[in-house]
């Protein structure tokens, strides 16, 4: 082979290598590479986990001999000079009375506290009340869910046509009402966590005969990175925007207490 043949063999060599190398590069570079993944979301689960009240005891009702009727002589035997007990005056059936007595003489009245475990509303019911009547009621709200919430505002609201007063002793509402959360106040609820506050109830002078007062408090939580303004459900119950915020249900005023743990 002469030098001319030499040099075109090993030209052509070098063209074929240099071609299997693009090639090799070509696939590497085109090869395609697919990856999965999953994404678990948590969960926003959150409501008061226990209220009590010191003055929220029900009555004790007893079905005991007697003949009702509303006959205050005629007491069960053994208890005629109590005069804490109350003939009902409602027979049980014949022969036998309902008796009711209240747990102390001055405890009177009673306390409805109706919600449900993980909710964040709360109805409070008072019955038989009277002027200067006065509660103190001990509350939780729990984060059961698996991620942080933040708590911008608590909205108290008189229920039932119960006008709740701006401040004690005042005269533009039958029922006072003053929340005391922590003390700094948490900017969030971690899971698991359980955050505190105390409720104090006062009845004004101007609270009427044989009416019965509600009031409903209502927590607004949202995710811990999420801005008020764009949670949904019961913050977005309320205007709690200028001087007197409202219920965007009945258009009555409200009181809003921001961060209220």
């Amino acid at each position: 082979m002469n030098r001319d043949s030499k040099r075109w063999a090993i030209l052509a060599t070098v063209v074929v290598l240099a071609l299997a190398a693009s090639g090799v590069l070509f696939a590497h570079w085109t090869d395609t590479l697919d990856a999965y993944g999953q994404i678990q979301t948590g969960a926003v689960g959150v409501g008061w986990a226990d209220v009590s009240c010191v003055e929220g005891s029900l009555p004790g009702v007893q079905v005991l001999p007697g003949p009702g009727g509303g006959d205050l002589t005629a007491r069960p035997a053994g208890l005629p000079g109590d005069p804490s007990w109350t003939d009902l005056g409602i027979p049980f059936r014949p022969g036998l009375t309902q008796y009711k007595k209240w747990e102390t003489n001055k405890n009177v009245a009673h306390v409805s506290i109706d919600y449900t475990p993980l909710d964040p509303v709360v109805i409070l019911s008072y019955f038989n009340t009277y002027p200067s009547y006065y509660d103190d009621c001990q509350m939780e709200f729990t984060n059961a869910g698996s991620i942080p919430i933040a708590v911008p505002y608590l909205v108290i609201e008189g229920t039932a046509g119960t006008n709740l007063a701006t401040d004690i002793f005042a005269a533009n509402g039958e029922v006072w009402v003053e929340w005391r959360g922590e003390t700094p106040p948490n900017p969030q609820i971690d899971p698991l966590a359980i955050a505190t506050g105390s409720l104090k109830l006062h009845v004004e002078q101007v609270a009427q005969q044989d009416t019965d007062y509600s009031f409903s408090m209502t927590v607004c939580v949202h995710n811990w990175n999420e801005p008020t303004e764009a949670a949904d459900d019961v913050c977005d119950l309320y205007d709690v925007e200028g001087s007197q915020p409202i219920s965007k249900t009945t258009g009555d005023p409200v009181i809003v207490i921001p961060n209220p743990f």
